[in-house]
């Protein structure tokens, strides 16, 4: 009973009671560390979640627009006409591409034509290609609208807007580049 006694005394009780603070605060403090770290990947995944909607559903931005009017000045005087789908989203990133173009010194004629409904999502850039060019004159000019469309195009996608170059027939008119900007395209489909 003595030994019971003098291993009961309250300096050892309260020395072993420190200890099992010091225990148990430990395994709380790992614990907690393991719950945030989970909770931190978490809202990283669903911070890059909504990065990804916001991006789906904002409107097209043309970036980096006075280096791309600087780039395309290479083409100066190319002649294009825009034509934009019947929506606000599609008359705005046409309204960028329009104020890129006359940075580069482009000829837009009569910048818009009338919105249309029959246009494919996204900026289709193309030139008549049903003409046959009669003089070497008009296969350097042919060649000089191929190229300004292609670099156009390769500007819009550096930027994340969806452009591509289509041969075209007589909905371009000839010797003029025509850019048809559609409906955003919808990245979850």
């Amino acid at each position: 009973m003595n030994i019971l006694v003098s291993f009961l005394t309250l300096d050892r009780m309260y020395l072993w009671s420190q200890y099992a603070v010091y225990i148990f605060g430990g395994i709380a403090l790992i614990t907690g560390k393991m719950v945030n770290d989970r909770q931190a990947l978490k809202i990283e995944t669903l911070r890059n979640e909504n990065l990804k909607l916001e991006a789906a559903v904002s409107p097209r931005s043309f970036k980096d627009q006075p280096g791309a009017a600087k780039r395309l000045m290479n083409f100066a005087n190319v002649k294009a006409v825009i034509t934009h789908s019947p929506d606000v989203e599609s008359q705005r990133a046409a309204g960028q591409i329009a104020l890129v173009l006359i940075a580069a010194k482009w000829d837009l004629p009569s910048a818009f034509r009338p919105p249309t409904e029959s246009l494919m999502d996204g900026v289709i850039i193309g030139v008549n290609r049903q003409r046959v060019p009669s003089s070497q004159e008009e296969v350097e000019n042919a060649k000089r609208l191929v190229g300004a469309s292609e670099a156009h195009a390769e500007e819009l996608n550096k930027t994340s807007i969806t452009a591509h170059t289509m041969p075209m027939g007589d909905e371009a008119p000839p010797d003029v580049i025509l850019i048809q900007v559609g409906f955003k395209p919808n990245p979850m489909q």
